[in-house]
């Protein structure tokens, strides 16, 4: 919890109390901190494994639906989506390029989020060339190493790995001064421990952090603005953003505002 109170001096000065409370709210344990605090941080969590079977297509090798070479599982779920595998495939030299084919387009925070892992090495979404081709499919691409070389018949093991996806969203767009300013934070990925995130408040700048408890995907934070009798503001804007940090992904949305209605609201 953190709290700043601002109060002018009485007699011949005039008087004025400006007061702002915010408090996280999950699971009925407050918990806000400064960003310097200690942080868990959420190694990326398994989201698909397959074993791959390699066939040859063209100048490629690897699998591309439906009938070269296999995949024991072709799609796996990312949020409330289900992204199929449409190609996992090779080229040979001298481009030397790997790509995945998908039925569905990433967004920047997955395209961060993601890991395709072969055979233990790691290619991050976030760092692949994106297309598209006359089919619809969705092509991410690296360079792929050296010492790949697929043949026909080999047995691969892939999977993806995901770290946790935050986003924010504002439980109502709009209070009268003096009420609550209500946001919620999700998750997605595995619940089995507590994450530490990291977000700011815009209209001051700072930043604090937070935590998602063990079990659970979601956490709301309640800000309380106080008017003050010295303006008149007819609205101010109260603002807060999910920010990078160590073992998870801001995600989409990851700013969220609520406006205060005066007469005298303020957003400090």
């Amino acid at each position: 919890m953190t709290m700043r109170n601002a109060t002018a001096k009485l007699g011949w000065l005039a008087a004025f109390a400006l007061t702002l409370l915010v408090v996280a709210v999950f699971a009925g344990s407050p918990s806000l901190s400064s960003p310097a605090a200690a942080q868990s941080v959420q190694e990326a969590e398994e989201i698909w494994s397959a074993t791959l079977t390699v066939g040859s297509v063209s100048n490629a090798k690897g699998y591309a639906s439906p009938n070269v070479g296999a995949l024991t599982d072709a799609d796996f779920s990312l949020g409330s989506d289900n992204v199929v595998i449409r190609a996992l495939v090779e080229s040979p030299s001298p481009s030397r390029d790997l790509k995945i084919a998908l039925d569905t387009e990433l967004d920047a925070s997955q395209m961060a989020a993601l890991r395709l892992h072969i055979d233990g090495v790691a290619f991050l979404f976030a760092f692949a060339t994106y297309s598209t081709d006359a089919s619809g499919s969705h092509i991410y691409t690296w360079t792929a190493p050296s010492n790949f070389g697929w043949k026909n018949g080999q047995t691969i093991a892939v999977s993806i790995n995901a770290l946790p996806i935050i986003t924010v969203e504002a439980v109502t767009s709009q209070v009268e001064h003096k009420g609550i300013a209500e946001f919620r934070f999700n998750r997605t990925g595995s619940t089995n421990e507590g994450l530490t995130f990291n977000l700011q408040f815009a209209e001051t700048g700072e930043s604090v952090t937070t935590r998602f408890k063990s079990g659970k995907s979601t956490l709301t934070l309640k800000h309380w603005a106080t008017e003050t009798d010295s303006s008149d503001n007819p609205v101010c804007t109260i603002t807060w953003s999910v920010t990078t940090g160590k073992g998870f992904v801001p995600g989409t949305p990851s700013v969220a505002m609520v406006d205060v209605e005066g007469p005298g609201a303020i957003c400090t």
